[in-house]
């Protein structure tokens, strides 16, 4: 589920997936727990908790599935 990008993300897109600490996330697969209640969950992660660069465009392809696609593209 998207929601609004904190300042990190903005340059990179207008949304961004909820992104759920352990304890969050715990509440989150709980059945026990009102739906209503879990909305709460769903806020944009703090920016000052994320790292942002650029990786290759090696990740737009499905057959490319390595580790070291996530790696940073040297400026």
């Amino acid at each position: 589920m998207p929601t609004a990008p904190k300042r990190l993300m903005e340059k990179i897109h207008d949304r961004m997936p909820v992104i759920l600490t352990r304890e969050k996330e715990k509440l989150w697969l709980d059945p026990d727990q009102n739906p209503k209640d879990l909305l709460k969950l769903l806020n944009a992660y703090p920016a000052d908790s994320m790292e942002a660069y650029e990786i290759s465009s090696e990740v737009n392809k499905p057959g490319n599935n390595h580790p070291e696609i996530l790696d940073p593209v040297s400026e």
